[in-house]
């Protein structure tokens, strides 16, 4: 192997390193910064979604919060129809009999959300009763209440019916020390809950203190440590409108489960307690479908998909997700998408960027490597062809220019040797005059002489001039115009017989050997309408050019390896015959269909021309 081949191979394979390296940094870094990217996008996609998160359930707490701060702050009183006045008079300053006033609720008269339903008091003597419902009290249907009033509402009264069974004192009592417990093992889920919790602690704390008169209690049922009305003897002395002081716990939220064909009340409660024991239970019920309903359209701009689940038992496994006025959770997985695709971001744009430019550097490079191959490749066939080409004429010359310097030669034969030594000459000077074509062709195109000619004008020129030369290598020139002869033809004739002279000169070459003498030039239209192109095939009946050959005969100093081995040339015949047909405007092809029967070797080279555009004048 020479040296030029190892360095083709080492060239090659250190281009082929460098791209690696390249592509391989290349795709290493993008796979990195895509990567990044994702988790970024992830990222802010989750600090969004958090945000949206938070004030989703900012504006459903703030609309269940007003509730609970004016139920929180609801006197123990109001969640009774009616109870007797500690003290009152009339405008003359008399008091009026005990019991004989009456003060009615607030919540008589009061309007309440579409979703609150009613509130309820629960003692262990009166059982449950609802200031909406007051049966105990028939006179208060009596008075002229306002319009719009809850009072004796028919939704009320039946909701009321419902959960009789459910709001029974003893179960109450577990209920709520469940919800306690199930809040302190919610912890602060974040800093907004967080504050939520001591604002709702600071509201309870400032209540007021509440105090109610025996007779209050007397009139709801519970025993209290003093004699009744009925048992007090003259001796006696017990003032039943002696206040006794009232406290109430914070409301607490529970779920009434009835039973597997209604769905769960939701309902807040808290304990009343006189001197440290529970008395009653009061708290309020609302419709939760009608409140998760509303709940969810005030976030539907934000999740439109979302569902609001109770929390019965335990931790939710995202307290993040928690409200902080009701007992439930915001899930808005129906509602999260999948993730939509980037897009092209400025990262993703410049990393194109750098691809295209990669690829075209290493294009560049490639290209320029492959052109440093090609021209060391050239050097070398063009060494080896001139050395190869010139060492047996220049042998000639001197052996014969010794010979007859000395006067070895005969007089009879100097004239062959002269001869000889001018063939040498004129092989010399083609040689000469091919490399030279050859290289102004490389480095300038040559102007063109068109001029007006004749399809059979031409190829009559053609067969005058290598006809003789056909005779001589013993082949047989057949020249058919196809009915063109008279078709007239713009171009070039000279440059057009040198095409069409080189094939001939090859054919004489390399089909000598051929049984068929004939080397068939013919003429024929590349439209059925025969306008258009013109097609010049030149044919012989020789060994033809081998499969593996086809694709390079039309390069510089290739010539075909066909066992015609003595024939002189450097191969760059088909190559300025190529470049010329690409002057004219054409195209020098090889033809691989097979010759006619019974002849399936050889082989047809046509040329492509369309006629010279005319100067303008």
């Amino acid at each position: 192997m020479t040296w030029t081949r190892k360095g083709t191979r080492i060239a090659a394979l250190g281009y082929l390193l460098v791209v690696l390296v390249v592509i391989g940094g290349l795709t290493w870094t993008t796979l990195v910064s895509l990567r990044l990217e994702r988790a970024e996008t992830e990222r802010q996609r989750w600090k969004q979604e958090q945000a949206r998160l938070r004030l989703a359930l900012r504006r459903m707490d703030d609309r269940v919060r007003q509730t609970r701060i004016r139920e929180e702050n609801r006197p123990y009183a109001d969640y009774q129809a009616c109870h007797y006045p500690h003290r009152t008079w009339n405008r003359e300053g008399q008091p009026f009999d005990q019991g004989e006033v009456v003060e009615i609720s607030t919540v008589l008269e009061s309007r309440f959300e579409p979703w609150f339903i009613l509130h309820f008091h629960v003692s262990p003597v009166l059982g449950v009763t609802s200031p909406q419902t007051p049966d105990a009290f028939p006179f208060l249907g009596r008075l002229d209440l306002a319009e719009g009033t809850t009072f004796g509402s028919p939704k009320a009264a039946e909701t009321l019916a419902v959960l009789r069974p459910a709001l029974k004192f003893e179960r109450l009592e577990g209920l709520l020390a469940d919800a306690q417990a199930r809040e302190l093992a919610m912890g602060p889920a974040s800093e907004y809950e967080h504050r939520k919790r001591q604002t709702d602690q600071a509201l309870h704390d400032s209540r007021p203190a509440e105090v109610c008169n025996v007779r209050d209690l007397a009139i709801e049922g519970f025993d209290p440590p003093f004699p009744s009305e009925s048992d007090v003897s003259e001796a006696t002395t017990i003032d039943f409108d002696e206040l006794v002081p009232v406290t109430v716990s914070g409301m607490s939220a529970i779920w009434l489960d009835l039973n597997e064909t209604q769905h769960a009340f939701l309902a807040f409660a808290r304990a009343v307690h006189i001197e440290n024991e529970v008395i009653a239970y009061q708290g309020f019920v609302l419709d939760w479908p009608a409140l998760r309903s509303e709940l969810l359209a005030d976030i539907a701009d934000l999740f439109p998909q979302a569902d609001l689940v109770p929390v019965e038992t335990g931790p939710v496994d995202d307290p993040e997700t928690l409200m902080t006025a009701l007992p439930a959770w915001l899930d808005t997985t129906p509602g999260v998408a999948t993730a939509a695709a980037i897009g092209w971001t400025p990262m993703r744009t410049g990393l194109l960027l750098a691809w295209v430019a990669a690829a075209t550097i290493l294009a560049a490079v490639g290209l320029g490597v492959r052109s440093l191959l090609a021209l060391a490749e050239r050097r070398r066939q063009f060494a080896y062809a001139v050395s190869h080409e010139l060492r047996t004429p220049l042998t000639t010359f001197r052996l014969y220019t010794d010979m007859l310097a000395g006067g070895l030669v005969p007089e009879a034969s100097r004239q062959d040797y002269l001869e000889t030594l001018n063939q040498e000459s004129e092989r010399l000077s083609d040689l000469v005059a091919g490399v030279l074509e050859y290289s102004r062709i490389e480095h300038q195109a040559p102007t063109l002489a068109p001029a007006e000619t004749t399809v059979g004008e031409l190829l009559e020129n053609v067969r005058q001039r290598f006809e003789p030369q056909c005779l001589q290598a013993d082949r047989k020139l057949v020249v058919d115009a196809d009915g063109l002869a008279d078709r007239p033809w713009h171009t070039d004739p000279d440059l057009v017989m040198q095409i069409i002279g080189t094939l001939i000169d090859n054919a004489c070459k390399y089909a000598r050997d051929a049984e068929d003498r004939r080397i068939i030039l013919s003429a024929s239209p590349s439209r059925a309408d025969r306008e258009g192109p013109i097609r010049l095939e030149v044919r012989d009946f020789g060994p033809g050019i081998p499969k593996g050959q086809r694709r390079h005969i039309f390069k510089p100093f290739r010539r075909g390896q066909t066992g015609v081995t003595d024939q002189a040339g450097i191969g760059l015949g088909l190559a300025l015959a190529s470049r010329w047909a690409r002057l004219l405007g054409g195209k020098l092809e090889l033809v691989n269909d097979p010759p006619p029967a019974p002849h399936r070797t050889g082989a047809c080279f046509r040329l492509s021309l369309s006629p010279l555009a005319e100067p303008p004048n």
